[in-house]
């Protein structure tokens, strides 16, 4: 199932960043999933084993400014490698459909950025998560069992999700 919302981040300053109000408020952990990745391999939940702290970016091909910090993302990513994770969630993507415009600008944006962490496709409790949302890019964060920690934070917000990273691996040492 693919979900395509109709707004496409937070442009009103006085409206950006963490958002503990709305529906996501009432989801507390990511239930289980499978899917898969761009290159068709499966992931699971159990991917949230390999880090402490997982930063979920849900993001749409569609959305400039989600395309806009993946550049960042991929940053965040190597700096906090081996304690923190980045999996970016693809809303409007089906990977099964490769010739897709959706797909190959996925394929495309991600290239452009260098991003090379894990990005994948919408399914079980990420799909359940996903449907709560009203913007994309939303970035949620989840310890290593897919509990999720904090409030979502809505917009391009890179600075925010360095320091939340930093706050969980601190209080977490």
């Amino acid at each position: 199932m693919l979900l395509s919302l109709a707004s496409c981040g937070k442009t009103d300053s006085s409206s950006e960043g963490t958002d503990s109000s709305g529906p996501t408020s009432g989801i507390k952990t990511i239930s289980e999933f499978t899917t898969v990745d761009l290159d068709g391999n499966e992931v699971t939940q159990a991917v949230f084993a390999d880090a402490k702290i997982t930063m979920i970016n849900y993001w749409a091909t569609y959305c400039s400014p989600c395309i806009k910090e993946l550049p960042e993302l991929q940053k965040i990513s190597k700096k906090y490698e081996g304690d923190a994770q980045i999996i970016g969630v693809v809303i409007d993507t089906d990977f099964s459909k490769k010739d897709s415009v959706q797909y190959k600008n996925a394929l495309k944006y991600l290239e452009w950025a260098e991003a090379d962490y894990l990005n994948i496709e919408l399914a079980g409790g990420l799909l359940d998560y996903a449907q709560t949302l009203e913007y994309v890019p939303t970035t949620i964060f989840v310890d290593s069992e897919g509990n999720i920690i904090g409030d979502p934070v809505i917009g391009p917000m890179t600075d925010e999700y360095k320091q939340r990273i930093e706050e969980y691996l601190e209080q977490n040492a």
